[in-house]
């Protein structure tokens, strides 16, 4: 029949990519690359990495002078975000009444059914 596909073809689309990610230095060197008039297709070659990146890197232009600007290490991949001391000691007070929970054998999850009864 010729509107079905192969199951090799289903197989290929369902196989993921590995992610890889991209430093800073070489978010950086990109827009300069393209500051300097160089096309988006010349400069994923040269780097060696798709198009498609190349042209998010081109999009995310402010953010990613932003990031610059703080004192970070030019060779960093992530840039940590801190969360606040309340929400820190929300998290810890929460994962210490989720232990004593653990320690009495109390379900962590209740349902309850529209006339009121419990059930796990």
């Amino acid at each position: 029949m010729p509107g079905k596909r192969s199951l090799n073809a289903a197989v290929i689309r369902s196989a993921k990519r590995e992610r890889k990610a991209i430093t800073l230095d070489v978010k950086l060197e990109v827009l300069r690359q393209f500051e300097v008039g160089e096309k988006l297709s010349q400069i994923a070659k040269a780097l060696g990495l798709a198009v498609s990146t190349v042209a998010t890197i081109r999009d995310d232009k402010d953010k990613i002078k932003a990031s610059s600007q703080i004192a970070t290490p030019l060779r960093a991949s992530r840039l940590t975000r801190y969360r606040s001391a309340v929400m820190e000691t929300m998290e810890r007070l929460l994962r210490v009444w989720l232990e004593d929970q653990s320690q009495r054998n109390v379900p962590e999850c209740h349902h309850y059914s529209e006339e009121g009864q419990e059930f796990v």
